[in-house]
């Protein structure tokens, strides 16, 4: 059984569950348990040893950390805080996806954007993926690109797109 661990420093499990069942509505039934959910409102390495134990008790696959800026503490643009959370992130020996913002002139600005903080952010980082959203979608859709911007290992994937769109009754 696949297991996710969902570490989220920026909404309420309601919010979560909410924006799970939008995506998931009419597809396929996520198993109960198969998401586990726990919000945190200190920097990663406060928590650090009570999310290992989580990652090897429950057998999980897939952490998201949801996000870098929080994960990293007080000035997480600094070199100390952002290699102290990433480093926490790679000892969970798991497959990490940790999003992270971008400052509001690389969002405006329409070439690649870095995740905000201290360049270690993206040369530790083993791969990196900037998502945008194209703002000329309407209120009942979402188009979102993907663009790969690093890869450690490998060729870079294309980019690709996605498109959500909302049926409201």
């Amino acid at each position: 059984v696949d297991r996710v661990l969902y570490l989220d420093w920026e909404a309420d499990q309601a919010t979560h569950e909410e924006r799970l069942w939008s995506l998931t509505v009419g597809r396929e039934t996520i198993p109960a348990g198969a998401i586990l959910y726990r919000p945190l409102f200190r920097p990663l390495v406060d928590h650090l040893e009570q999310v290992q134990t989580e990652v090897a008790r429950h057998g999980i696959n897939l952490v998201i950390c949801d996000s870098l800026a929080p994960a990293c503490g007080t000035e997480p643009e600094g070199a100390d805080a952002a290699v102290g959370a990433l480093n926490a992130l790679r000892s969970l020996t798991t497959t990490v996806i940790c999003l992270a913002h971008v400052s509001k002139s690389a969002a405006d600005n329409s070439g690649p954007a870095r995740p905000f903080g201290s360049v270690f952010v993206q040369n530790l980082a083993r791969s990196t993926i900037e998502v945008r959203r194209d703002e000329g979608t309407g209120d009942d859709e979402i188009t979102v690109s993907l663009y790969h911007r690093k890869c450690n290992v490998g060729p870079k994937a294309r980019a690709s797109a996605l498109r959500f769109v909302y049926e409201f009754d």
